[in-house]
């Protein structure tokens, strides 16, 4: 008899809980969460608009936000500027100077107990393409005490008059 009276005073307590939640037993503390966060092109010896993600916690504004670099030759880690505050927070990607590549920048979020998660995304280091008349400019038209302009290549995507010059290429 006294088994029977426990177990209805156990399932009594239970229906209590459920009927205090809205039908569920109350929710336990969840990990915060980050938002996905699409694949970037990034221009080489510049940098990236911010670009927009979300936390989601109990309470985001006491949140640890941290970014890692997969390939540290093309984005240091300290090229990953972090902004906002909240919910809404923003990455900024500053490459190392003259370097073209992919890596996968992943971001990490921890809360005040220690849970965790992340995500990632990749990133592409892009050559910068400007017309022939502003690397001239940019390249030639300093003043004359400047330090004179390093350049390592021209690379022509086409040929403006498409004359084709086999010819004075054979022996």
């Amino acid at each position: 008899m006294q088994k029977t009276l426990l177990a209805i005073v156990l399932a009594g307590s239970l229906v209590a809980a459920c009927d205090s939640g809205g039908g569920r037993p109350p929710a336990a503390d969840q990990s915060p969460s980050v938002s996905a966060i699409a694949n970037q092109s990034v221009v080489a010896n510049g940098t990236s608009q911010p670009i927009g993600f979300t936390i989601r916690d109990e309470n985001p504004g006491s949140v640890a936000v941290e970014a890692y670099s997969g390939d540290t030759s093309v984005i240091a880690d300290e090229g990953l500027i972090l902004g906002g505050s909240g919910e809404s927070r923003t990455i900024t990607l500053a490459p190392i100077v003259d370097t073209l590549g992919d890596t996968t920048i992943s971001i990490s979020v921890r809360d005040d107990a220690g849970r965790a998660s992340a995500t990632a995304f990749g990133v592409e280091v892009v050559p910068e393409v400007r017309s022939m008349q502003t690397f001239a400019r940019d390249a030639f038209a300093g003043d004359e005490n400047a330090d004179p302009a390093l350049i390592n290549a021209v690379e022509f995507l086409q040929d403006a008059d498409s004359d084709d010059f086999s010819d004075l290429l054979a022996d």
